[in-house]
């Protein structure tokens, strides 16, 4: 059996420790690093019961970024896979609109520091494309659109900017990366592992306002440096990110788990999570 859990609350952690306890194996999918810990407390893995279905040295956990990997070896789980999710790359780069302008693309609320957006972007070009509590910061924004309508935004904008406070990987930047965009990433939870700074994008402390209107600047008032980051991570994206790499790292994971791991009784399956 397969699941996914795309927000690992306390509901979705215990009904999947209870198929796990039954010889099912999940793929768990979660973003927060805050909450990748969630299954497990569930009673999923006891890394200290050696008896439990879901021991931690049977357990095959993917995150999609090294800090969620961290939380999950915190916990006593051994063998962690780090896959990023995959992302569709376009056949080629789009030329940006002129004049230039920012985009921000997700959930409008105070963990993606829509707040400190609003501050830094007084009278900068800025489209948002989201919906959500802090909606009242943004009177203009799209709301929510199909994902051929984002990637749409994504050929137009000349700039995506994710200024979040917590974050497990960041997919947003991914889709612009792969649109030969650069990027504007806050140095928070996994942003860093597919953002280097001032190779394919520009990295900025979190809740700063002051940083962001300088990078956002500097990066409008630049298209030799737009061209430049936007290659670089779309070549990343093409190397870590692309379906047929995702495809074939994610495969290599599963073959492994059921190639080495033993089969105790009829039935047995190997136990996988992705986080």
């Amino acid at each position: 059996m397969r699941l996914g859990f795309v927000g690992l609350g306390t509901m979705g952690a215990a009904m999947a420790a209870n198929l796990l306890r039954a010889g099912h194996s999940l793929t768990i999918w979660n973003r927060t690093p805050g909450r990748a810990p969630a299954l497990l407390e569930a009673g999923a893995v006891e890394a200290s019961d050696p008896a439990g279905v879901a021991a931690a040295s049977e357990v095959v956990v993917i995150c999609v970024s090294d800090t969620l990997a961290d939380a999950i070896r915190a916990i006593g789980v051994v063998n962690v896979q780090v896959i990023p999710s995959g992302v569709d790359i376009p056949p080629a780069i789009v030329a940006p609109d002129e004049p230039p302008f920012a985009l921000f693309v997700g959930r409008l609320s105070d963990e993606k520091g829509v707040d400190v957006l609003a501050d830094a972007t007084r009278d900068l070009p800025l489209v948002v494309v989201g919906d959500g509590p802090r909606r009242d910061l943004f009177p203009g924004a799209l709301g929510f659109l199909p994902p051929s309508a984002v990637h749409g935004w994504y050929d137009r904008a000349s700039v995506i900017v994710l200024p979040s406070r917590r974050e497990g990987l960041g997919n947003v930047l991914l889709e612009a990366m792969a649109h030969g965009r650069p990027v504007i990433g806050t140095d928070v939870g996994g942003i860093p592992s597919v953002v280097e700074h001032g190779r394919n994008g520009l990295l900025i402390p979190s809740d700063d306002p002051d940083a962001l209107r300088g990078a956002l600047t500097q990066l409008l008032a630049d298209p030799d440096l737009r061209s430049r980051l936007g290659s670089a991570g779309r070549e990343l994206v093409r190397a870590r990110a692309s379906w047929e790499s995702v495809t074939a790292r994610t495969l290599a994971v599963y073959r492994e788990a059921v190639e080495q791991r033993p089969v105790r009784s009829r039935g047995w399956r190997p136990v996988l999570h992705r986080v």
